[in-house]
């Protein structure tokens, strides 16, 4: 009997290996895995950009759907990337910030100093 638990115990632990389990997945067609993705909406909706590494001016970057510049617009963002990242108020990393932590996805950007006030972006 203890034999028989023991194999099937292996047989269970085979199959899941083989299957995998997913990963919560964050991305929708178009965005890059790994990034910061920012959306011009709350919930994830609007325009998007992605970024994957820092930038001390969003004021050259535009939205995917030609909607305008990412700066001063951000209003939720999902972070697929191994980094901790800063969002910053002012342009060279500086003012107040948002710290963005790998797998953390924020629907709404609800601080009024930082909602569709974010300049730069670092990466930690």
């Amino acid at each position: 009997m203890r034999c028989a638990i023991g194999s099937l115990a292996v047989i269970l632990l085979t199959s899941m290996l083989s299957v995998g389990i997913a990963a919560p997945s964050f991305a929708h067609e178009g965005i890059e895995a790994g990034a910061l993705t920012v959306y011009k909406d709350t919930g994830f909706s609007g325009g998007w950009h992605s970024f994957t590494g820092s930038d001390g001016n969003l004021e050259d970057n535009k939205w995917n759907d030609g909607t305008g510049s990412v700066n001063d617009s951000i209003s939720s963002l999902k972070n697929t990337s191994s980094h901790t990242v800063l969002l910053c108020t002012g342009a060279g990393y500086t003012g107040p910030f948002i710290t963005v932590r790998p797998g953390q996805a924020v629907s709404e950007v609800v601080n009024d100093a930082l909602r569709e006030h974010i300049s730069s972006i670092k990466f930690l």
